[in-house]
């Protein structure tokens, strides 16, 4: 199973970036971690305190289904913004 992650936030990251860590440790389960990076300047700060990079990094609110075909979606992203997808 893929399951994606996606955030955009700092506060969404501090949330996901825990979630992340504990699917990867599931056997079967493949994690694809997406930013859509809404707050770029401090997103990059929890990022690096977590020591982590997203396996993509949108830069912008569009286009992460046609990037990723997942099984499942986890999202902290607030609800316009997943609208979007």
């Amino acid at each position: 199973m893929k399951i994606l992650v996606a955030f955009g936030t700092r506060p969404e990251a501090i949330k996901c970036l825990p979630v992340i860590e504990a699917l990867k440790a599931v056997p079967g389960v493949s994690v694809v971690s997406c930013t859509t990076a809404q707050h770029r300047h401090i997103l990059d700060q929890v990022l690096e305190s977590f020591g982590m990079q997203p396996d993509i990094d949108l830069n912008l609110m569009r286009g992460l289904f046609k990037k990723v075909d997942p099984s499942a979606l986890v999202s902290a992203l607030e609800s316009k913004s997943t609208g979007n997808f």
